[in-house]
This record gives structure tokens, sequence and C-alpha cells, in this order.
């Protein structure tokens, strides 16, 4: 079974702020130091299939962004999916486009 975790960018954009809410979402213990140090070391510790998907990705400090993506290098349990804004998702390419039409 895999674990999967939607968590808002928009959350994770100023460091105090997001640390309590990624202990908040995640689960981390009481102990979780809230600094990108202790979040790594959470984070590569995982020994069970997890997802995290970050809705919102451009918003998340950039700092945090890249500690979570070296643990994801660097847990093969961890999987990191990185989304844009809803707008963007919601687009689809035009189905009468044709290159040649320019």
């Amino acid at each position: 079974m895999t674990d999967v975790y939607e968590l808002d960018g928009a959350a994770l954009r100023e460091l105090p702020a997001a640390h309590d809410y990624l202990q908040r979402v995640l689960g981390f213990p009481d102990w979780y130091g809230k600094n990108l140090d202790a979040l790594f070391d959470l984070l590569t510790e995982i020994s069970r299939e997890t997802i995290l998907w970050i809705s919102d990705a451009d918003a998340v400090e950039p700092r945090l962004l890249r500690t979570i993506l070296d643990a994801e290098d660097a847990d093969p349990y961890l999987t990191v999916i990185l989304s844009e804004d809803a707008a963007d998702e919601a687009s689809t390419p035009d189905d009468d486009y044709r290159p040649d039409d320019e």
C-alpha cells in the first residue's frame, strides 16, 4: 500500500509555517527539529512507498523544495510529484491546432 500526501505549495512558502504544516500533515513526531536538516532526515527514513503530491509547486520556498527533492533522490520509497497551479493543469492542447497552420 502506498501512502499519498497532498501538500499545498502555498502553505510551504515561508519556512517556519511550512515546518508546522509538514509536521501536522505528514505526522512528524513532536521532537521534529523544524529545520531543513531534520526534514531531510525524516523524509529519508521513510520505509514504505510514499508519494508527496505538491500542488502550486512554484510557491514553495526554494531551499525547502530542494531539500524535499534531495530526499527523494536519497530514499527509494519516496516519490515527489510537483504540479503547478490549477489553471495550468486544466489547460489542454487545442485539438484543431496544426503546426502548418501558422
